[in-house]
This record gives structure tokens, C-alpha cells and sequence, in this order.
């Protein structure tokens, strides 16, 4: 999927944890996901999860979606800050180091 120039997975998930109202961990259903700032997907910007009765009211496709889109909305300055970081540590090794 592809949302405000990021790139993003979903991927479905059995296995997250969160603490029920006794503050037991409990495994639910639900799904994770992961940015990326190129069609690529070779560098990871961030990585989270929603689950079921938590962040998410169900586990349907248009909803972990909305899900991620909803974080994009909140989060994209600093998602792309992350961006401008990568790309100025990508420009040929002369940024914070000194050459020999």
C-alpha cells in the first residue's frame, strides 16, 4: 500500500501481546506494520501493531488501512524527518565523519 509517498506493509498477526483490564498479557489478533520512504523497502522508518479490541475495533483489511493511514496523518512530519536523516547519511560518507 502506498499512502502520502510511504511505502507500507500489513501483514496479518496471531501474536500481539497487550495487558487485558486484570493486567494479564494476553495474545490477540490483529495486524502489523511497517514504513518505508521507497518503492524499495530496504530501509524501515518505522514498525508498529493494532490489535483487535485495542486499536482496532476488528480484524478486516479496510480497517488496519485506516488504521495506518490515521498514524501517517499523526506522525508524518516526524516520519519524514526520519527520511531526510537517511538521505543525508546516504550522501557518499561525508556527513559526520572525516576523511583519511
Amino acid at each position: 500500500m502506498v499512502y502520502k509517498n510511504f511505502y507500507i506493509s500489513i501483514t496479518e498477526s496471531n501474536d500481539i501481546y497487550r495487558t487485558d483490564s486484570d493486567g494479564n498479557m494476553i495474545s490477540c489478533e490483529g495486524f502489523s506494520f511497517e514504513i518505508f520512504p521507497t518503492e524499495n523497502r530496504t530501509q524501515k522508518i518505522d514498525e508498529f501493531s493494532a490489535a483487535v479490541g485495542y486499536e482496532i475495533l476488528e480484524k478486516s483489511l479496510s480497517e488496519a488501512e485506516q488504521f495506518v493511514k490515521d498514524h501517517i496523518d499523526l506522525e508524518g512530519s516526524e516520519l519524514k524527518g526520519f527520511i531526510t536523516e537517511i538521505g543525508s547519511s546516504d550522501d557518499g560518507g561525508t556527513s559526520n565523519s572525516m576523511a583519511m
